[in-house]
């Protein structure tokens, strides 16, 4: 179910990148059923939205999804589905797979495709493990992935040139069919997809979402360039990508990088800046590895691509708990809109939403609805441009850029609720940056920007809360300076009930990683100055392990040098020695030389050397 209108968003780019109709439903639906969608006149379920906004160059998991009951099932067998296929379990995946088919019958072809894709996912794993690689099954997934290819891509030859809009089963089945063409020894013909694919992202993804796949498949690529002694087009897609996944913070195949940059240099001559790469390499690689380990992680580039990151609401509990936390009645809610009877059954998902009423629910339950909603919940399609830049600046520290998007943000999103919330938290946290306002005042922004949608109550009475990601944003924004101020104590009151809040949805929490690892990140960073450590410690080795599973590191080093600064105020006690705290600090040394700015580099080099007597070049 879509209640945020996507045609709006579909329309807006469809526009702007000359998407033809066609393109945009082929092998998915109807153009008349795209056509109702841009105007508004219907909905569509989650897989549909996601690989419409897909093809559209959209990362859907920027997208708010609010289920209803039937749908929030499917998503529950899907997610159970594939963490069986990742962990091998052949049983369990054939009993999921025959639920899943009968919560699917007579939906989206999209459906079956996906669960094609998932199989050939499974029997790629099972012949990588298996030390006789078995021919016949390579041919076997060689036609299943051309058979689930057709299934939407009939008119294209996958072996041809990428379409020009593809939507994420699609790519990924592109992307298995390749690795099983390498698999056979067909070396020429895969570096010529690979070097398609990555044409294609770069010049229709997003870069968030170029980031999921962009680094794998530029691996790969290297290899083969490698292998072809084509040393200038390796020189130039490793810094491609190496920069892709610095500005989006991303891990992906970082460590087979680093072991293939350091093969690749022992091959040139020697110079100062070849020996200083290859040395802070080696040190990035034994981090990778050791934390790898320290936390029982074995990355799997599959399933991150396909769990995605997006905000998942399940409509029935979303209305029922907000409704009572806002201290309204059922009858209340209801006036105006249908019968309390109704509203009821609404709330108990017994019956669904009619399209016409989800509106003014939303709005009296000061969530964004009837428009298009993106990850910043900033209400029109034409804001989607200035919200991303917004977020790019500030994600790079270039404050000075972003600050004066505001002003035509204001303009553009108009005096809508969720609109006029985002921009002045996001305003604020820029202008703290900028040093333009005190920590007191940012404080007072974030906290009256938290009060346009959360009622104001202390927290100990919103246990029941289903917070957005901009209410959540608010409240990591809050922990910024706090201790300053003397709002240390409320703030990790907030945190932890936002911490609670994350913990306890219906749906894998890896669809809300950024803010459940930023609270994370903040109630260690606050309690770490008032003195409780182990707590701290805690909160730092669950954000740590969230990171490594997910491939995301915009607070990966931050948490592995506060756990080493945590230890180490814990020696004198004797819970910790300071060779417990070395190899965590060590790691934090090697990441900064990927992902930290050069003042953050300078402090813990200094640190290491402090500590330790020994130099990190």
């Amino acid at each position: 179910m879509d209640i945020n209108q996507i045609g709006l968003l579909l329309a807006y780019q469809r526009t702007k990148r000359n998407i033809s109709v066609a393109e945009l439903c082929e092998g998915i639906c109807s153009r008349g059923f795209i056509e109702h969608v841009e105007n508004g006149e219907r909905g569509c379920e989650k897989i549909v939205a996601e690989t419409l906004l897909q093809r559209a160059g959209f990362a859907s998991d920027q997208m708010l999804y609010f289920l209803e009951k039937e749908e929030a099932e499917r998503l529950t067998v899907k997610e159970k589905l594939l963490t069986a296929v990742f962990e091998m379990k052949i049983d369990e995946v054939e009993t999921l797979t025959k639920e899943y088919q009968k919560l699917t019958h007579k939906k989206s072809i999209l459906h079956s495709q996906f669960l094609m894709l998932l199989h050939c996912i499974l029997r790629w794993k099972l012949y990588q493990e298996r030390e006789e690689k078995v021919k016949e099954t390579l041919d076997y997934l060689e036609k299943d992935l051309r058979y689930a290819w057709e299934m939407t891509r009939a008119k294209y030859d996958i072996k041809g040139k990428c379409p020009r809009v593809l939507g994420t089963y699609e790519w990924l089945i592109r992307l298995l069919f390749y690795q099983v063409q390498g698999a056979k020894g067909k070396k020429e013909e895969v570096l010529l997809a690979y070097e398609d694919m990555l044409q294609y992202m770069e010049e229709t993804m997003e870069s968030a979402e170029r980031a999921k796949f962009y680094p794998m498949v530029a691996y790969h690529a290297l290899l083969l360039y490698e292998q072809a002694g084509r040393e200038e087009e390796q020189e130039s897609l490793y810094q491609k990508c190496l920069d892709l996944m610095k500005n989006e913070a991303v891990s992906s195949f970082l460590l087979e990088l680093c072991v293939y940059r350091q093969r690749y240099l022992v091959t040139k001559e020697k110079t100062a800046d070849r020996t200083e790469e290859t040395g802070y390499l080696k040190d990035l690689e034994e981090a990778l590895r050791w934390l790898y380990t320290t936390y029982d992680i074995k990355p799997d580039w599959f399933g991150n691509m396909l769990f995605g990151r997006e905000e998942v609401y399940y409509l029935p509990e979303t209305i029922r708990k907000r409704r009572r936390c806002l201290g309204m009645t059922q009858e209340e809610l209801a006036e105006g809109i249908c019968e309390p009877v109704t509203m009821s059954r609404i709330e108990t998902g017994t019956s669904s939403c009619k399209r016409g009423r989800v509106g003014v629910l939303m709005d009296r339950l000061h969530l964004p609805g009837g428009a298009a909603v993106f990850s910043v919940q900033a209400g029109q399609a034409d804001t989607y441009g200035i919200v991303s830049e917004i977020r790019r600046l500030s994600a790079l520290a270039r404050y000075e850029e972003a600050e004066p998007l505001f002003a035509k943000l204001k303009e553009t999103a108009g005096d809508e609720r969720c609109a006029a919330q985002f921009i002045l938290h996001k305003e604020a946290t820029i202008q703290r940056n900028l040093k333009q306002i005190d920590d007191m005042t940012h404080w007072n922004r974030q906290k009256e920007a938290l009060h346009f949608t959360v009622p104001e109550k202390e927290p100990g009475e919103l246990k029941d809360w289903v917070f957005t990601r901009t209410e959540a944003m608010i409240i990591i924004g809050m922990s910024h300076g706090c201790k300053q101020i003397g709002k240390a104590k409320e703030t990790i009151a907030w945190l932890q009930l936002l911490k609670a809040y994350y913990e306890q949805q219906q749906f894998c929490v890896s669809h809300y990683v950024r803010g459940y690892e930023l609270a994370l990140t903040n109630l260690a960073n606050l309690l770490d100055q008032t003195q409780e450590y182990e707590m701290a410690i805690a909160y730092e080795d669950a954000s740590i392990k969230l990171a490594l599973e997910l491939d995301i590191t915009n607070v990966l080093c931050l948490n592995v040098y506060g756990k080493s600064w945590n230890m180490e105020q814990l020696w004198e006690s004797g819970a910790y020695t300071k060779e417990d705290s070395r190899p965590y600090l060590k790691a934090a040394v090697a990441l900064s030389r990927i992902y930290e700015k050069p003042s953050a580099r300078a402090f813990l080099k200094d640190k290491w050397e402090r500590l330790y007597g020994m130099s990190t070049d």
